[in-house]
């Protein structure tokens, strides 16, 4: 994995996507040193929603994460409503 700043201690990062009842819908495992923004999109595209009948949806309506997850890189409003709350 990645190395912690100037300390060169190797460590992780667990991304996780939950439901509103905090059900675990999707896990990423990255680096330390990666910046969050890097995994997001992967993280919610692995997400399955079981619906009642037919295909399950694979995308939520929206979308809260927490700010550290923000980047010019992610679209908003083209494949979901992101929020950013503290």
């Amino acid at each position: 994995m990645g190395y912690n700043g100037h300390k060169m201690i190797k460590g992780m990062k667990i991304h996780v996507a939950v439901s509103k009842e905090g059900v675990p819908l999707s896990i990423e495992i990255s680096a330390a040193n990666d910046h969050d923004s890097l995994y997001f999109i992967d993280l919610i595209d692995e997400i399955s929603l079981k619906g009642e009948k037919g295909r399950p949806r694979t995308r939520p309506d929206e979308v809260n994460a927490d700010p550290a997850y923000d980047s010019d890189e992610i679209p908003q409003g083209e494949r979901y409503k992101v929020k950013y709350s503290c």
